[in-house]
Parts: C-alpha cells; structure tokens; sequence
C-alpha cells in the first residue's frame, strides 16, 4: 500500500493492513439452529392442531351417530307401542265390547219372550244382571273413546284450582249402586276441602277408574277407604285402598303397560286394563305420579299426587 503527501510525493514505504470480513448472520451456526428448532416447532404444532381437528370432527361425528341412534330406537319403540296399542283397540272392539253386548242382548231376549214362564223374582234377578252388564259395557265404551281422543292427541288441558274433596264425593256418589251390589263399605278420610291444581275433567276420570277398579277387584262385604293428605305443601297425595285380591309382583311391574294389565273382577266384570293407561297418561299431564302397593293383610293401595298450586 502506498500514500502520498502533502508536498505530493509517494511514500514509498511498505506496510500491511489486515481486514476481516464477517459471516452473515443468516449462515452463523446459532441463527441455523434456531430456524431449525422453529420449523421443528411450528411443524410439531401444525401436526398436533391437525390431530386435534380430525379428533374434534371424529368426536362430533361419534355424537351425531348417538344421537342418530336414539333417535332411531325412540322411532322403534313409538312404532312398537303403536302397533301394541292397534291390536289392543282391535282385540276390545272384537271381543271385550263384542263379547258384553252380545250377553246383554240374549238377556234382553229372554225377558222380551212373551211365553216364557219365569216368575218375577227371576225376572228381577235377569234386569240387575242386564243392568250390570249396560253398565260395565258403558264404561268400557267411555274409557274406549277417551283413550282414543288420547292417542290422537285430541284432548284439552285447562288445569287450575279444584276442589279435590268434592270430586271425591261426587264419585263416591255415582258409585253408591254397585257398592250396595256387592255390599261394599266405603269409608272416606278427606277433609271437607282440599284444592289442587288440576285439570278437573281429566282427574274426574282417573278417580272413577280407579274407584271403579276398587269396587271390581273387592269381594262381597269386603272394605273400600279413600283418603287425601297435603304433602310438604306442595302436592296432595290421594290414595285408594281395597280389601281385595291383590296383586302379583309381576302384575304390579306391568300395572300401566298395555295388554298385560287386564284380568276379571270378584263379581266376573269384565276388564280390559285401559282404565288404568288412561290413569297414568292424566296424571302425569297433570304432573303428578301414579303407583300401587300390596294393602295388608289383603288387597290393593293406589296412589297419585297433584300439585298444591300453579308454582
């Protein structure tokens, strides 16, 4: 290297001067192993994040299946319960009403026959038995027709404040014949009033089948008692015990599943078992709850609730 002065004049002069040349830092060894480590890092989460994704898909999927499944066994059971409830309506219409008219009309006959030498007392005994027979066929006919508008949801619900005592009472009234038939004693155990919140044509019918299975499954002189209490001030239990033929463990587990509730009462009534359908269907309308248990020493306790208030 030369320089040159002031006086313009080389020096000549030899000299060495050294210069060093830096690395870039994109090819330093620290920066190559943190671009390594980051695109080690970002391909670890972007792998991760995908596995997360398939496993939240998978999960959603897992979920729509159930609920696809549930759906399909709710479907299965609505369809089996149809078909249960079609051939029930057939088997009542072919036998359990067919059967009832028929006996009411070759009583009707015997006595209609203008030669027949029977005295007046067996004609009597012939007009309870046809009496007996109108009314048991009338009842079935009205739990037929109730049960229908049911199953085609064509019934009105307007709950409100009732007098449960009186409706009790009412029943017990319309039900005096049959009781003095079998020489039934019915004792009552209900305060003078009670109000409920309840739909009262609906309660109506689920005290009169219940009452009406009292009577049919008591014998002759046998006990009948209905009693109402409040509960916790929220809802009023009422409950109607018999003295009569019980039920099994496997009656009572089938008790509200239609075609495997109906058997014959003590005086050979007729029964179909929808009273009871009808019952359970009510009260849980009206959301209240509905069950039997064994009465000791003998006989049937069923019970169902109503709720005090609206709240």
């Amino acid at each position: 290297m030369q320089s040159q002065a002031k006086d313009n004049e080389w020096d000549i002069s030899q000299d060495a001067v050294r210069l060093k040349i830096r690395t870039p830092f994109w090819q330093t060894t620290p920066f190559i192993i943190f671009i390594t480590l980051f695109i080690v890092v970002v391909f670890y989460l972007s792998h991760r994040l995908r596995n997360k994704y398939i496993l939240a898909e998978q999960q959603e999927l897992e979920k729509m299946i159930d609920k696809r499944t549930k759906e399909l066994q709710e479907k299965n059971n609505e369809l089996k319960i149809a078909n249960q409830t079609k051939n029930k309506f057939f088997s009542i219409i072919s036998h359990d009403l067919r059967g009832p008219f028929s006996g009411l009309l070759g009583l009707l006959e015997i006595l209609a026959e203008p030669d027949s030498k029977m005295n007046q007392e067996e004609q009597q005994r012939l007009i309870i038995t046809a009496k007996q027979s109108a009314q048991n066929t009338f009842n079935l006919l009205e739990n037929l027709l109730i049960w229908s508008r049911t199953q085609m949801k064509n019934t009105t619900h307007q709950p409100k404040i009732n007098d449960i005592s009186k409706l009790i009472h009412k029943n017990v009234e319309l039900k005096k014949e049959l009781l003095r038939q079998k020489n039934i004693k019915l004792q009552t155990q209900i305060p003078r009033k009670q109000e409920g919140y309840f739909d009262i044509d609906k309660i109506d019918t689920v005290i009169r089948n219940i009452l009406n299975n009292a009577i049919k499954f008591t014998h002759r002189e046998g006990n009948i008692k209905i009693a109402t209490k409040m509960l916790n001030g929220k809802e009023i239990v009422v409950q109607v015990a018999d003295s009569g033929i019980g039920l099994t463990p496997e009656e009572t587990q089938n008790l509200f599943d239609i075609g495997k509730n109906s058997k014959n009462g003590t005086g050979g009534e007729k029964g179909t078992g929808l009273g009871l359908i009808i019952c359970r269907d009510f009260v849980k309308q009206n959301k209240g709850r509905i069950w039997a248990s064994p009465n000791k020493p003998s006989g049937t306790v069923f019970y169902f609730t109503l709720p005090a208030n609206k709240d």
